[in-house]
């Protein structure tokens, strides 16, 4: 129960902290230039994060599940060769060589008949020993081939979970439709050539704006919902391990700081009024702690329906955390497809008549968000330190 009072606490503060970085858009902005980074810095503690704290704790959790498993048949092997050597004292002392029974000691050499005994049950338990030890190294190599296949599944099922759902979203929506030519009489020539900051005003334009901007805007929640309930499941699945579940805690809060910051100032623009705004942020700030819920009372249900041996736990524990680093290095890597230049030149306006002013210039894509992106990545190191065992 203690791991699961540290979910609420930990689900609670998530919760709160979100919603409050996301409502700050609905008082103040920031410039690009700042949004851009912040997001920086979470990319790098989310690749950081996945590197340097998940996989190695994945690993290490999933390797000693099998040296549990060795020891466990160590101190079986202990048992049975005690009770073997019990079992075989008779046998040598079958023979009674008292002097009242010269009879049978003189047809049984004493000399002869123990150094044979002897030699029979040494070379009897040093064949033993031997199978089982090679037996033992058998065992030992397939677990560990079994151990490194696991550990490659249990990433790249993570990874695709999250690319299917990065990807399907976009097969299930219909197709955009295209936008109606916009006829411009040649008496309001002059009027139809001056930019518009706001075309919606336009009487042909206004519902098909509107429209469009609202199924954008929940498209867009949509998607960072689903995200944000897909990092949830690295903080349900590390509840085994205070540290681990703080380390990750705070790569998955300095991962949706931004995200919900972001998500609200997206919201606004595309004409979504506060109120509702704010409905869309309540939505992604819980989706995250839900999913660290969902995922921790799963395991906890799968675990019971199980056998509750200790070697079992671990594995499943390993394959959790493991599986979870892979969703983190996908976020992670479509993150970083976000905020690399390429991305801010896709979005340009395309017919020629952009302003030159919207262009990102070279002074924008300053190295600061290169620093701090390393700063992220590194981060986590330095929270692992106390952690390290």
């Amino acid at each position: 129960m203690e791991g699961l009072f540290t979910l609420l606490a930990l689900s609670i503060v998530m919760a709160i902290t979100s919603f409050v970085v996301g409502s700050l858009p609905l008082a103040f902005t920031l410039s690009p230039s700042q949004l851009r980074l912040i997001s920086s810095l979470g990319m790098g503690v989310l690749v950081g994060t996945s590197l340097i704290v998940i996989i190695p704790e994945g690993v290490e959790t999933l390797y000693s599940a099998n040296s549990h498993n060795d020891r466990k048949g160590l101190s079986t092997r202990s048992v049975t060769a005690v009770e073997w050597q019990h079992r075989s004292f008779p046998a040598v002392a079958a023979v009674d060589f008292s002097s009242s029974n010269k009879e049978a000691a003189s047809t049984f050499p004493l000399t002869q008949t123990v150094h044979v005994t002897r030699d029979d049950q040494s070379e009897l338990r040093q064949r033993e020993d031997e199978g089982e030890s090679n037996k033992d190294e058998h065992n030992g190599h397939k677990e560990e081939n079994s151990s490194h296949a696991w550990i490659g599944v249990a990433l790249i099922s993570g990874f695709i979970l999250m690319y299917l759902i990065d990807k399907l979203p976009d097969f299930a929506t219909p197709s955009k439709q295209q936008r109606p030519p916009y006829h411009i009489s040649l008496d309001n020539l002059g009027s139809g050539l001056r930019r518009n900051p706001s075309p919606s005003r336009e009487g042909g334009l206004l519902d098909a704006g509107s429209t469009s901007s609202r199924s954008h805007s929940f498209a867009t929640t949509t998607g960072l919902v689903i995200h944000a309930a897909a990092d949830g499941i690295a903080l349900g699945a590390s509840t085994s391990d205070t540290g681990l579940s703080f380390i990750i805690f705070l790569a998955i809060m300095v991962h949706k700081a931004p995200a919900s910051f972001g998500l609200t100032s997206v919201l606004l623009k595309q004409g979504v009024s506060s109120r509702t705004a704010r409905a869309h942020l309540v939505v992604f700030s819980l989706a995250a702690p839900f999913g660290a819920l969902a995922t921790f009372l799963f395991v906890r249900i799968v675990g019971s329906g199980s056998n509750n041996d200790e070697a079992a736990t671990l594995w499943r524990t390993g394959m959790l955390l493991l599986f979870s680093a892979g969703t983190f290095l996908y976020v992670a890597m479509h993150t970083m497809q976000e905020n690399s230049p390429n991305s801010e030149l896709r979005e340009l306006p395309m017919n020629g008549y952009g302003d030159s002013r919207d262009i990102p210039t070279e002074s924008d894509k300053s190295m600061r968000d290169l620093v701090a992106s390393v700063i992220g990545m590194i981060l986590p190191l330095f929270l692992q330190l106390g952690h390290a065992h």
